[in-house]
């Protein structure tokens, strides 16, 4: 029977390889023979059938099949390894590629000239040539001539033809993943930033108060925007109670960094406000006038606000968190740069 997990279409479009499990009763048990099925002559033919074959990954554009092959005896004597092959259907001859074992990441460039092999020495190895050359992880551009590859020097444009290079300047966020995409022989350099608190760019509605925030006359959707050292944001901070006999503690927090100081503002980072024995209707804005410092660069930096609401219209619900409301979201989330 054929194992269709193994199964594999070729660059053209016009041959699939896969492997079927043989029985040898005398010797080896049950184990896979390579094929390939011709979809014009509607013919299959057996290539291998030494049964060391595990998978099929891929076909070159030369018409070759590339598999990995177990390097334990089929007796089961010797120590398990794996390394990958490809077989000529033309020379009808098998290749090694060697020092590809089986825990190493493979990739076949779209026109299937190269690989790509990510291990302990990341390299790709050209078919045709059967030459290899050392290269930092990356991706291919749609016609295979180029690679691309982020690295401590920078972006690193890798001319698969020639073998040159060109660097582009390209310092990486920290704390931030990001992914290179080739469009129209272009590469774009996508960036996922980090999440943020919980709730996060939603004011807060509660049936004892509510709280809303503005940053720099914003709502507090305001994401991914840069700020420097020296550059000055103001937030605005409106709390309103609706019930009487209310207590109410509002706090501004850095949660993650500390790298803002307070030029103007009613506390500290951090440092809570206390109001005691509000009434229903009662409502208050506080201002606060915020810098980086320079302590901190390259990494987000997010402010928050947390308010609290106490319900003391009886004794008996005084420390209850029962008659507790909490307001927690993000006011901001900006990102500190050195320029």
């Amino acid at each position: 029977m054929t194992d269709e997990k193994t199964g594999c279409i070729s660059v053209d479009g016009k041959k699939v390889a896969f492997l079927a499990d043989v029985w040898d009763g005398n010797n080896k048990g049950l184990y896979k023979s390579l094929y390939y099925y011709d979809l014009e002559s509607k013919k299959a033919q057996k290539l291998l059938s030494d049964g060391r074959i595990v998978e099929i990954v891929g076909w070159t554009s030369n018409n070759e099949i590339i598999f990995y092959e177990s390097m334990r005896d089929v007796d089961f004597k010797s120590p398990a390894t794996a390394e990958l092959f490809y077989f000529n259907i033309t020379e009808n001859r098998k290749y090694s590629i060697e020092g590809t074992e089986l825990d190493w990441s493979f990739s076949i460039s779209p026109d299937g000239s190269k690989a790509l092999l990510i291990g302990v020495n990341t390299r790709i190895y050209d078919f045709t040539t059967k030459s290899t050359t050392p290269i930092d992880i990356g991706v291919w551009s749609d016609s295979s001539k180029k690679y691309a590859s982020l690295t401590d020097e920078g972006l690193i444009i890798f001319n698969t033809e020639d073998g040159s290079k060109k660097t582009i300047d390209y310092i990486a966020r920290e704390n931030h993943m990001q992914r290179l995409v080739w469009y129209k022989n272009k590469v774009y350099i996508i960036v996922f930033a980090p999440s943020v608190s919980m709730n996060s760019y939603k004011g807060g509605d509660t049936d004892y108060g509510t709280v809303t925030a503005t940053f720099n006359g914003k709502n507090p959707t305001v994401r991914y925007l840069d700020m420097k050292p020296g550059d000055v944001a103001e937030i605005h901070v409106t709390v309103t109670s609706k019930i009487n006999s209310s207590s109410i503690f509002i706090t501004l927090i850095e949660p993650h960094t500390k790298t803002y100081a307070i030029l103007e503002g009613p506390s500290k980072m951090d440092q809570y406000i206390y109001n005691n024995s509000v009434t229903a209707g009662w409502s208050k804005t506080y201002i606060w006038k915020v810098s980086p410092d320079g302590g901190e660069i390259d990494v987000y930096a997010p402010i928050d606000v947390q308010v609290e609401f106490s319900n003391h219209e009886e004794s008996y619900m005084i420390n209850d968190g029962e008659f507790r409301r909490n307001v927690y979201f993000t006011i901001a989330n900006p990102y500190i740069v050195n320029k």
